[in-house]
């Protein structure tokens, strides 16, 4: 169990530094922000941080596979200051639930 949290914890740590880099990428290549098009598709005085917290909280289920789209708006907004538990929500939707660890009734390791 510790094993497969820590292989989605540096998947998700990878997914968002790709999503950085482009981000960044496409900064620099067209001289806007990368953030710039969800800023001009929110309506007026409206905050994009609590945008995209709504989007992370709507997400209820767990996903299949990750949404790079909702990924990719959460690092390129790094003025939000999302946690970690947000980005992984963004990520994969709602965390699943931790399994009971089966009982080892039949080995000893004292023999």
């Amino acid at each position: 169990m510790t094993t497969r949290l820590s292989r989605n914890t540096v998947s998700l740590a990878a997914l968002l530094a790709l999503f950085t880099i482009q981000a960044h990428a496409a900064e620099s290549s067209t001289g806007a922000p990368a953030a710039a098009p969800m800023q001009a598709g929110a309506s007026a005085g409206a905050d994009p941080c609590a945008q995209l917290r709504a989007q992370i909280a709507a997400q209820a289920e767990i996903l299949p596979r990750p949404n790079v789209e909702l990924l990719g708006k959460v690092g390129a907004n790094e003025q939000c200051h999302f946690t970690s538990a947000e980005t992984y929500r963004a990520a994969w939707g709602a965390k699943p639930l931790n399994l009971p660890e089966p009982r080892g009734g039949g080995h000893d390791e004292d023999d």
